[in-house]
């Protein structure tokens, strides 16, 4: 889901976006990504810089505001917004320090130079991450909000990151949205209570089996425990529930 908060006339404006054919939209942007090994594509790239520069006040707000990207991710969207107004201003959050890492993000430092800021981190800081940017500094106020929820493409292709299900991106069963968090899917699995792991599949994948999964895991692993994606895909593949 794509979700853009966009700040104008003292009011918050909520903008959802919900793939309505999520299958015919991955086979487009995603799988065929894997297949012939394309760049990773934004999400809705074009729809949300329109919005964001359409509801702007006056082209000159741009001078005294900037804008956050909670997610930067790839920094698609951040690029395009800056190269659409001069003016733009953006602060990049990400909490995956790969995003800031890569060769494109290094790019991007060079052509915009001072009016990219970013900051590695979880977007659940965003408050404090705010005060303390230069824009924020500089006098200037948030115009707009843009977060691209969800695991990114360039992730599940990592086989070392341990998300993807595909037999040929067997794994350690790691899962961390970024290497400083110490828990990782192995631990979640392997050490946590049977009541933890419902409550987890219960509140976050809204699991009607979440009980008698968590019974199963936890039997599994008195025997062997699940240590990589593939053995976590073998599991499940015989599970009955």
């Amino acid at each position: 889901m794509f979700t853009l908060f966009n700040k104008s006339k003292n009011k918050i404006n909520i903008y959802k976006y919900v793939q309505l054919n999520s299958k015919s939209f991955l086979n487009k942007h995603f799988y065929s990504n894997i297949n012939n090994n394309l760049r990773h594509q934004s999400v809705l790239l074009e729809t949300a810089t329109k919005i964001i520069l359409e509801t702007q006040l006056e082209k000159s707000d741009f001078n005294s505001s900037y804008i956050i990207d909670a997610t930067f991710g790839a920094g698609g969207h951040t690029r395009k917004l800056l190269e659409k107004n001069p003016n733009i201003s953006v602060l990049a959050i990400d909490r995956d320090e790969t995003a800031f890492s890569h060769s494109e993000f290094q790019q991007m430092q060079d052509e915009f130079k001072d009016r990219l800021d970013f900051v590695c981190g979880p977007f659940s800081k965003l408050e404090s991450y705010q005060k303390e940017c230069k824009y924020h500094k500089q006098g200037k106020v948030v115009s707009a909000i843009l977060f691209d929820l969800g695991v990114s493409s360039m992730q599940l292709d990592n086989r070392e990151r341990g998300f993807s299900f595909r037999p040929t991106h067997d794994a350690p069963l790691d899962m961390r949205m970024s290497k400083q968090q110490q828990i990782s899917a192995e631990y979640v699995v392997n050490s946590m209570s049977t009541e933890m792991l419902t409550s987890i599949f219960l509140k976050y994948g809204q699991e009607k089996f979440a009980e008698r999964i968590a019974h199963s895991i936890c039997a599994r692993r008195e025997k062997n425990p699940i240590l990589t994606t593939h053995e976590l895909v073998e599991f499940f593949s015989f599970l009955k529930i």
